[in-house]
């Protein structure tokens, strides 16, 4: 998991995450990334690569918003 933050980590340096982290609802606890990608294959690469998911530790699902509104 340490490497999993550090992943998510640098891509908020690089400006391509809004927000990340840990969710708990009544399921249990979850992540939940919100990130800028040219489309969805760079999406589902992104997200690939982060070694959660690479390892098999975790697993995703993927979704797209029509319309995003965020601060400059």
């Amino acid at each position: 998991m340490t490497r999993h933050a550090a992943y998510w980590g640098e891509l908020i340096e690089q400006g391509s995450v809004v927000v990340y982290g840990p969710v708990v609802d009544a399921t249990g606890s979850w992540g939940l990334g919100v990130f800028r990608a040219a489309d969805p294959q760079s999406a589902r690469a992104l997200v690939e690569a982060d070694p959660a998911i690479s390892s098999g530790l975790a697993t995703f699902e993927l979704g797209s918003m029509l319309v995003a509104v965020v601060p400059d």
